[in-house]
């Protein structure tokens, strides 16, 4: 996993420095126009990246979570830090670093 996790990084840093090769290899996959892959990338809110699990992102969907159950939407309470799994943050930030070199 952390082998794709670092393949994962590496793309999307050759996707932010190469867009537009990027770009033409998505409109070959997917048949979208290219025009439309080039403007969701030049409206981006910051660059392609892999970012390790914080405390904050299991937090922040467990209050989701209750919202819903408040709403009705869930039966029950539903416990989502399980769903999330940090043992792989030293990899992708050990990744991140050896991008940096290049």
């Amino acid at each position: 996993m952390s082998d794709l996790l670092l393949r994962i990084q590496r793309a999307y840093a050759f996707a932010n420095k190469n867009f537009p090769v990027y770009a033409e290899a998505q409109v070959a996959e997917t048949h979208l126009p290219l025009q439309d892959i080039l403007d969701q990338f030049a409206r981006r809110s910051d660059d392609f990246s892999l970012a390790g699990v914080t405390p904050d992102v299991p937090e922040t969907h467990q209050k989701v979570a209750d919202t819903f159950l408040k709403l009705g939407v869930l039966d029950q309470r539903t416990e989502v830090g399980k769903f999330w799994d940090t043992s792989f943050n030293d990899a992708i930030v050990a990744g991140a670093a050896s991008l940096a070199r290049i």
